[in-house]
């Protein structure tokens, strides 16, 4: 979403005609985007554009509508194209940044988040981006420098206290990653996602008891396909339930490595229903 709306400063002056005019039609467009209506906020943005050429926040916004709507190569190219002429607009290297990364360009995004920080060192989302690029490359000590820059910055940073509680686990730091995961369930919208993160580092370590009653989150936070849409309330773990419905909500190797469950569940509950892919029937059949 655009982060202000107010025209930054460019090098050559603009009529004050002109100025106003680009003023009014970018508030227009920041109030379009706000609301979701990107095609609006795209033309606000555009129009805007022809009366005050190459202003940084109106390039900055243009780029983030496209990036939203999928178009990564045209965000990226329009951030090039004014980059060319001002290179000192670190928000505009942010952008070019996270088109390149969904372009699979990673290295090129470093180094466009690397010329962010250049310019401003506490930029919080080139920070954020740089670890999280770091983190899938496996390099994790880097991308902790990065969020614990981010978290020196905003401590309340969700997202970074989260991805920082990711690189702990994987660092075999778990003590210090639980704790950052609690933190970030303080604030919405990652409390679904560290809530999981939690659940997953509790599993890995041996921590059933406090991480599978958190593994429901999965399905808020994103990780765990389509939430079940059973009418029936969720089985309490009661001895001799009725009928009990097992489903297969993962994949196949998930429904083999559960499968092993299913003699121990089937003795206590009167029916037990397994619903599987199709593809695990025969499998299924021999096995029970």
């Amino acid at each position: 979403m655009p982060a202000h709306a107010t025209l930054l400063p460019q090098p050559y002056p603009a009529a004050v005609s002109d100025l106003a005019t680009a003023q009014a039609l970018f508030t227009s467009a920041v109030q379009a985007h706000e609301r979701g209506d990107l095609a609006a906020a795209e033309r606000g943005y555009r129009a805007a554009l022809r009366h005050a050429p190459d202003r940084p926040s109106i390039v900055a916004n243009l780029a983030t509508v496209l990036f939203q709507l999928g178009q990564f190569a045209a965000s990226r190219e329009l951030c090039l194209d004014v980059l060319e002429r001002q290179p000192g607009a670190a928000a505009l290297w942010v952008r070019l940044g996270n088109a390149q990364s969904r372009l699979q360009q990673a290295e090129e995004a470093l180094q466009s988040y690397q010329r962010a920080l250049a310019i401003d060192s506490d930029d919080v989302e080139a920070l954020t981006n740089t670890a999280h690029l770091l983190e899938a490359e496996g390099r994790m000590a880097e991308a902790l420098t990065h969020l614990d820059r981010v978290l020196a910055i905003t401590p309340d940073h969700a997202e970074a206290r989260n991805n920082r509680g990711n690189v702990l686990a994987d660092l075999d730091r778990f003590d210090e990653a639980l704790a950052d995961y609690r933190r970030a369930q303080t604030t919405a919208p990652q409390a679904a996602l560290a809530c999981w993160n939690e659940a997953l580092c509790r599993l890995h370590t041996g921590d059933f008891a406090g991480g599978w009653p958190l593994y429901h989150h999965g399905w808020a936070a994103g990780q765990r396909g389509q939430a079940p849409a059973f009418t029936q309330k969720p089985w309490d773990g009661s001895e001799h339930a009725d009928t009990l419905l097992v489903w297969g909500e993962q994949g196949i190797g998930d429904q083999i490595l559960f499968s092993t469950l299913l003699d121990d569940l089937g003795n206590r509950v009167r029916q037990l229903v397994v619903a599987l892919d199709a593809r695990l029937l025969p499998l299924y059949r021999r096995s029970f």
